[in-house]
């Protein structure tokens, strides 16, 4: 049986670009890329997770816009089962810099960056959630509609390219 944990995760945008963490697997010479985020504390909002989350990550300060997305994940390995809240955060402040996750002792975090559709595709990277690399950028187009709001459940290991 899978733990369960509530994730906030920030998407902060800079023109046509997403920002994004490069993540390396602890014990294996695995890496992805997806947006900042990270498990809720207890007695936080999931707005309030997101911007801090964002902070830990990237060191960058950012106020919440609203709610574009919720999924659910299961993570075998880590024996998770997610429910994800994306929120679309707006950048006021703080210097992009590789941040921390302290949560694990190893980190993950590699590096930090803003990333276009196009050099996400062309990275040859895993990208999670996968729907960054198309449905996303449709949204975006129109705004983040309701209709997209609820994403579904995926296993992480479908997603890896």
């Amino acid at each position: 049986m899978h733990k369960h944990r509530i994730r906030c995760v920030g998407i902060v945008m800079e023109e046509n670009s997403i920002l994004m963490v490069l993540h390396k697997h602890q014990t294996k010479e695995e890496y992805w890329l997806m947006p900042p985020g990270g498990g809720l504390l207890e007695g936080e909002t999931v707005l309030d997770g997101a911007v801090r989350e964002v902070f830990e990550e990237t060191g960058l300060t950012t106020e919440p816009e609203r709610i574009i997305y919720v999924r659910q994940f299961v993570e075998d390995e880590r024996n998770y089962h997610n429910l994800e809240t994306y929120v679309l955060l707006r950048k006021t402040g703080g210097e992009l810099a590789k941040g921390y996750d302290p949560e694990e002792e190893t980190q993950y975090i590699q590096d930090v960056g803003y990333y276009t559709r196009d050099q996400l595709l062309e990275s040859n990277l895993t990208v999670h959630p996968a729907w960054l690399l198309d449905e996303f950028w449709q949204d975006k187009q129109l705004d983040f509609p309701v209709s997209s709001l609820y994403q579904g459940m995926a296993n992480v290991d479908e997603e890896v390219r």
